[in-house]
């Protein structure tokens, strides 16, 4: 998994970046999944306590730490398709933007015409929703018409950053200077108090989470090995510290959620070999969950939502297991399907297509 030292245009780096890192490294897979599968039981759990009689999901209340692992993850598999290869701003920036967008932006007009219709079927938990933010992913303190979506402005803003350290340094130096110029982003946040949703979002102490995800590429790259023991015992603490922090010891979230998340994505990372041999056959299963779930982060909550008012509505939401486990079956159904029938094609309908024509070499 070295660099190749061969060079990437923008048709080639799009498959290095889906192709060779998702599909050779078995435990990010695995760590993409868990992440996914964590946001939606979240999900299901508010879904339970506004739709069913009682919730026997209120203990996780930690689910969004999903997203803290996501945030880990995209900075660790940035590192691997883009170290000791040569590459640019405008590949990088474009690869990312045919990768992410169009999913996005179809589900984001499907929500839209929804909206329109009927608006309270769209956030539904209340707050104002921000269309125009919600296509171009700018800081707002409304709410997209995808909720979930405002985690991507946060990615865009690491790739932003990632891809312009790429134009003066690669290698270590790279890897050195983008995680210092975050620090100092988040730095100048907490030493500096300046209102605006703008200024919050550049300084947010969550950019530290995609250092935590370079430092770890980092650490592997160099051929860092844990015990299989050691690597048990990371996964059991970090899920230990999960569900003991419950976001409630007035941290913020980068503390509570993204260290946990960090010693749990080191100890699923370390036991790539055990998924490959020993424990390949469920493994395989978990890593294919997790070809589907940026489908299944973002469709997930339009199937949450269609199949409780569904079931209020024939009259099983009084059954809270019932209604979950429909719950959660109806998303990964959702998900997976999205993944086939709507992200696959627009990925490959994309993969050939130049957003900055004269500048993808």
């Amino acid at each position: 998994m070295h660099g190749t030292g061969k060079k990437i245009g923008n048709f080639d780096f799009l498959f290095f970046l889906y192709s060779e890192v998702l599909n050779l490294i078995l435990s990010i897979q695995i760590l993409r999944a868990i992440a996914a599968l964590l946001v939606v039981l979240h999900h299901i759990s508010w879904k339970c306590s506004q739709f069913s009689s009682s919730n026997p999901w209120d203990w996780m209340t930690f689910g969004g730490a999903g997203v803290d692992l996501f945030f880990i993850v995209s900075g660790y598999i940035m590192c691997q398709v883009s170290y000791s290869r040569e590459n640019n701003f405008i590949v990088f920036i474009s690869a990312r933007i045919k990768r992410i967008i169009p999913l996005y932006w179809g589900l984001s007009f499907f929500a839209l015409v929804v909206y329109l219709l009927s608006p309270h079927l769209v956030n539904s938990s209340g707050g104002d929703t921000d269309v125009y933010s919600s296509f171009f992913l700018l800081p707002t303190k409304g709410k997209y018409l995808i909720q979930n979506g405002w985690t991507l402005r946060f990615e865009f803003l690491f790739y932003f950053i990632f891809a312009l350290f790429l134009v003066f340094f690669k290698g270590v130096l790279h890897l050195i200077f983008t995680s210092l110029f975050i620090c100092a982003l988040v730095f100048i946040g907490i030493v500096f108090s300046v209102d605006g949703i703008v200024f919050e979002f550049l300084t947010s102490p969550m950019l530290f989470e995609f250092v935590f995800g370079m430092s770890v590429f980092f650490i592997f790259y160099k051929n860092f090995n844990v015990r299989f023991e050691f690597g048990i015992l990371l996964v059991v603490l970090g899920g230990a510290l999960f569900y003991l922090s419950d976001n409630n010891w007035n941290l913020h979230r980068v503390w509570s959620w993204g260290v946990p998340a960090l010693i749990f994505f080191v100890g699923i990372r370390s036991l790539e070999a055990k998924f490959n041999s020993g424990w390949r056959s469920w493994a395989v299963w978990l890593g294919k969950l997790g070809d589907s779930s940026y489908s299944l982060y973002l469709v997930h909550p339009f199937s949450l939502a269609g199949s409780a008012i569904f079931l209020k509505k024939i009259g099983f939401s009084y059954n809270p297991f019932i209604f979950s486990f429909v719950l959660f079956f109806s998303a990964l159904i959702s998900g997976y399907l999205c993944y086939l029938l709507l992200e696959q094609p627009l990925l490959k309908a994309f993969r050939r297509f130049s957003l900055f024509p004269g500048f993808s070499k």
